[in-house]
């Protein structure tokens, strides 16, 4: 019996060491997303389409982050879902502002930022 509760306060300990500072098992999520420039000016009828830099972020745990346009859904406006990069088609139509609110996933979870990218169609 001693042995098994000695065993047990082991396997406790080195878990908590394995968590993080919030008790959690699957690790950081991502965080810090910044497109720089913030906000994309698009004129449709001079340009095919025009692309967003690549954003910076905090990767958190893993090294798979997958970016998504959680809001608005436009079928002209794509992510690539490895890079964050986003490019607006031609498509998209008339003058109108775009706030996009884009969602990273790791493993252990993810994170949906409000607001994220601009985009100004004129």
């Amino acid at each position: 019996m001693k042995y098994f509760i000695i065993c047990v306060l082991i396997l406790l300990s080195c878990g908590k060491n394995l968590a993080d500072e919030d008790g959690d098992f699957r690790g950081k999520r991502p965080s810090n997303l910044v497109y720089s420039p913030d906000t994309l000016t698009y004129i449709p009828s001079t340009q095919f389409s025009i692309t967003s830099a690549t954003p910076t972020f905090t990767q958190g745990s893993g090294s798979n982050a997958r970016f998504t346009i959680t809001y608005p859904i436009n079928n002209s406006i794509k992510i690539n879902e490895l890079t964050g990069v986003v490019t607006v088609y031609n498509t998209i139509g008339g003058s109108q502002l775009y706030n996009l609110d884009i969602k990273i996933e790791n493993i252990a979870g993810s994170t949906t930022f409000t607001n994220a990218l601009i985009i100004d169609v004129k």
